[in-house]
């Protein structure tokens, strides 16, 4: 059973939901991108794939170097400074366009990334060390909740806003498409392939317009939402303190007792 009682600790309960708003705008964004490089810009499942690849290689270097960050900085600092990273590059990624080449799409995804790099270990151990060392394996698993937690929403509500917006655009540019090319840019796709080749060019250029715009929304919001985690970073984690020995007050300070004299 899980102990609410450390919900009453607001370092932890604001690191747990400061992870969930990174898995958020991180699978809302992938959750698009991998469809906007194969459908949109028609590239192969490797090279879409290794689109994907300076994320993980600037993430990597980044939490490498995120324990020296918060040396320096801080935890708070770092962690809102991680969070300010990741809505730069998802706020650059809502300018994509049709034409946008494959070298500045990578170089924004290392941009995100190095961002929440920065964030994992930090928030991590943050919410960790706010609680008793007995309920580490708790809070442990409460951090994994929170990520699962905020991926699964981030899917589902840049999803939403994705289609939804998507599907508008389309029957706006193109009144008489059919009725399953609106439910996604893949049917789309699919569609235009049983069409004469002027409507199927025709249908794919407005589906794919549609959903380049629908993307640009749905990570402007990410970047909205991890801009607001950063303030609240700000605004609501703790600094941490430690107490050396020599900051100890002298009365709690144990005295040596005297031997007895002979």
């Amino acid at each position: 059973m899980v102990d609410l009682r450390m919900f009453t600790r607001r370092t932890f309960t604001v690191a747990g939901a400061l992870l969930a708003v990174t898995f958020f705008a991180l699978f809302g964004l992938l959750f698009v991108y991998t469809q906007y490089l194969q459908l949109v810009h028609a590239y192969s499942p490797l090279k879409a794939g290794s689109g994907a690849l300076p994320f993980a290689v600037a993430m990597a270097l980044a939490a490498g170097t995120s324990d020296r960050v918060v040396n320096r900085l801080g935890t708070r600092y770092t962690i809102a400074g991680g969070l300010a990273i990741m809505a730069l590059g998802l706020g650059c990624m809502s300018f994509a366009t049709l034409t946008t080449a494959f070298f500045p799409l990578a170089l924004i995804m290392a941009v995100v990334g190095a961002g929440m790099g920065l964030i994992m270990a930090p928030a991590s151990t943050a919410s960790m060390a706010a609680l008793p060392r007995e309920k580490a394996p708790m809070a442990s698993a409460m951090n994994s909740v929170a990520r699962e937690l905020g991926g699964v929403l981030g899917i589902a509500i840049i999803g939403t806003v994705v289609s939804a917006t998507y599907r508008s655009r389309l029957l706006r540019s193109l009144p008489q498409a059919p009725a399953s090319a609106a439910d996604d840019l893949t049917s789309a796709h699919t569609v235009a392939d049983t069409l004469p080749s002027d409507h199927a060019s025709e249908l794919i250029h407005a589906s794919n317009v549609a959903f380049t715009h629908a993307m640009n929304t749905g990570t402007l919001l990410c970047a909205l939402i991890t801009l607001l985690g950063a303030l609240a970073a700000l605004a609501w984690l703790d600094h941490p303190t430690t107490t050396t020995p020599s900051e100890v007050p002298k009365h709690r300070r144990p005295v040596p007792s005297e031997s007895p004299s002979g």
